[in-house]
């Protein structure tokens, strides 16, 4: 196997995990947060550490949204309302 190609079982794990993923409405308002604000880095609106350090608040506050210790309503609020 060359450097840089997968396996089957490893695209196919990963495509199940993103199948896994589609349908978690706390994963989906996680990502769509994520993709915007990582596009403020090349827009310049950001740097890449103010981004890091919200990522790394955000993935806290997912945590917390999948033990239910906050609704999924409050997590988007938190989402929403998060400044970097």
């Amino acid at each position: 196997m060359k450097y840089g190609e997968q396996r089957c079982r490893e695209i196919g794990a990963f495509r199940q995990w993103t199948k896994k993923q589609t349908d978690d409405p706390i994963f989906k308002a996680y990502r769509k947060e994520y993709k915007k604000r990582f596009a403020w880095i090349k827009a310049g609106r950001i740097t890449d550490e103010q981004f890091y350090a919200w990522s790394e608040k955000a993935r806290e506050e997912k945590k917390k949204c999948d033990r239910e210790i906050i609704s999924l309503e409050e997590f988007q609020q938190w989402l929403r309302d998060s400044k970097i």
